[in-house]
């Protein structure tokens, strides 16, 4: 049987926490024993243009010696871009205020709700205009493809319908629906032949503008020899 856990390398690179406008880095792992490596990192709540920046390092070493960024490993999530779980809440919203998803434009109206206008009604208070809104959203012909809202009074949360096959963008919300992002992910990969000529080891750095929940896992695949993994728990079944 062919087990993943003895083909690739899972170590935690930087523990989730609360980083507000900061940097965090992990430790310097051994790539030599590996041909890629690809780091997966994770955002949560996080307003409006808070961003995660994830950057590979590379040093000479486990104790980092001549660390420095690997040109070109960085990606960079932006709160409320292509999210896997979203909020949108509801204060006051006036006739005519909007918010777009995935492209579509859904906005209030004084009284009618019509899904084929994407139009929601705010004739209710803000639990009722978010039920409103919602059901727009979740519409099978009119509303947004792949996602699925759901409310709790005043607050909607947008998530894909089948996890992980649909991310979520807001664009352009009237100031009286709030968005923010709860949760996303992206990755950086690299192989190892990306490593500057005489670097060996590998660490993740995670800045962000604002503050943000994130942290990370390095994933190192192709062993040149067998993976022992150092955890404190397995199972395989």
């Amino acid at each position: 049987m062919h087990r993943q856990s003895e083909a690739v390398k899972y170590d935690l690179a930087v523990r989730p926490a609360s980083l507000a406008t900061a940097s965090a880095t992990s430790l310097y792992f051994d790539m030599r024993h590996h041909r890629r490596a690809v780091a997966v990192f994770t955002a949560g709540q996080a307003a409006a243009a808070a961003t995660v920046a994830c950057q590979l390092m590379e040093a000479t070493d486990a104790a980092g010696t001549g660390g420095t960024d690997l040109t070109g490993a960085v990606a960079t999530i932006t709160a409320n871009v292509n999210a896997t779980k979203v909020t949108l809440i509801c204060a006051t919203v006036l006739e005519a205020d909007a918010v777009t998803i995935n492209g579509l434009v859904f906005t209030a109206h004084a009284s009618a709700t019509t899904a084929s206008a994407r139009q929601f009604s705010i004739s209710g208070n803000d639990a009722a205009d978010a039920t409103a809104l919602a059901s727009v959203i979740n519409d099978a012909t009119y509303g947004v493809p792949g996602v699925t809202a759901s409310v709790n009074s005043a607050t909607i949360t947008l998530t894909s319908t089948v996890p992980g096959a649909t991310t979520i963008t807001i664009a352009s919300p009237a100031s009286t629906i709030t968005a923010a992002t709860m949760e996303a992910v992206g990755y950086v990969e690299i192989e190892k032949g990306s490593l500057s000529a005489g670097f060996t080891h590998l660490a993740v750095k995670l800045t962000t503008s604002g503050t943000v929940i994130a942290g990370a896992t390095l994933l190192r695949s192709e062993p040149l020899f067998g993976i022992s993994q150092a955890v404190a728990a397995s199972k395989v079944q």
